[in-house]
């Protein structure tokens, strides 16, 4: 039995709403007092609810338009992506040389280093893609950009690896 903190009733454990935080404890009032304060909430709040629920709604019109906008305006928006990416070799560039420079360790030595650019300019000249055999980025393992990390791959299969790892 448990006395709720604002009718002062005691009622059993069961009356009472489990608390998220803190597992195995209710909550100190009950449930009819719990949903009585929750609509007085809502009267107190009703305008800050009003104008958060106006936001959520002019963000989805906002994403509707962006969506419609950029199918009507198709041609103009591949020949700027092109361009953009001819220029700065793509965002995904970017992030994987971060994700390359955050995954090399600093204990890795300069003859590391040298044995790496060698592989990448192995792979250039012959066509072949740089691999990470743990990637470095998964849901289950982070590898690291080290020499004994890497192996050479036909593009087809670097491409259909993707960012797997074999157990």
């Amino acid at each position: 039995m448990k006395t709720c903190s604002i009718c002062n009733k005691e009622k059993p454990e069961e009356e009472y709403h489990w608390r998220i935080k803190s597992k195995g404890k209710r909550h100190p009032r009950c449930k009819p007092c719990a949903v009585e304060y929750m609509r007085n909430q809502r009267v107190i709040h009703a305008e800050a609810i009003r104008i958060r629920e106006k936001e959520r709604s002019e963000t989805e019109r906002r994403k509707e338009w962006q969506a419609k906008h950029r199918e009507e305006n198709r041609e103009h928006y591949r020949k700027y992506d092109r361009e953009y990416y001819a220029k700065t070799g793509g965002h995904k560039s970017a992030k994987r040389r971060a994700k390359q420079r955050n995954a090399t360790p600093s204990w890795l030595s300069t003859e590391h280093d040298k044995q790496i650019k060698k592989l990448y300019a192995k792979a250039k000249r012959s066509g072949m893609h740089v691999d990470h055999i743990v990637p470095l980025i998964n849901d289950n393992v982070c590898g690291l950009h080290v020499p004994w990390n890497l192996q050479l791959l036909s593009p087809e299969d670097n491409r259909a690896k993707s960012n797997k790892h074999e157990w």
